[in-house]
Formats: C-alpha cells, structure tokens, sequence
C-alpha cells in the first residue's frame, strides 16, 4: 500500500541511486583518532589534570574570597592576594633572630 502511494503522488524513480559509503577513510581516520583521545583521557587522567590544577586552584579561590565578601586583587602572573594576608618573598634572607 505504502509503495503504491509513494509511486502515485511521486512517480516513478528517475534515477537509480548509487549506494553510498558511509564513511570514507579520511572520516575512519579523524574518528580513530578521537576515540583514541577519549579512552586515553579516560584511563590516564592524571597528566591533563595536573596542567589544569593551578588554575582551578585559583578559580576556587576567587570564588571562596568573593561569596566571603573578601577585597581580592591579582599580581602579575594571577596570582591571587586577600589584602591582610601576608605572602613569602621567595628572595628574602632568613631571619636570624628567629630560631
């Protein structure tokens, strides 16, 4: 019934269609390519993660400072300071008074 009513309102196939290939080798290779990616994310995270974790250090920061109601200002580098709050100077000399 159904191909009697495409043939009625459609007419007759005027071409016959070649089969198509689904993927070519440019597409099968930009997928493996990306599947490769995915499961090498999945089953080693650490290393794109350890890049990352500075900045997402930072980022919760900024967001704790901000929900406190905390002043916050950025150095040079990101770097993110709470005024009050006393940062090392990596090049200072020990104080030898101090033991």
């Amino acid at each position: 019934m159904l191909l009697f009513a495409q043939r009625f309102l459609f007419g007759a196939a005027k071409a016959p269609h070649e089969p198509l290939a689904d993927l070519g080798m440019r597409e099968k290779a930009i997928l493996a390519t990306i599947l490769v990616a995915v499961f090498a994310l999945g089953l080693f995270p650490a290393e794109p993660l350890r890049k990352t974790e500075l900045a997402a250090r930072d980022f919760q920061q900024r967001v704790a400072a901000e929900r406190t109601g905390e002043a916050t200002t950025v150095r040079a580098g990101g770097a993110l300071t709470v005024p009050g709050a006393e940062v090392p100077n990596p090049t200072a000399q020990p104080d030898a008074s101090v033991k």
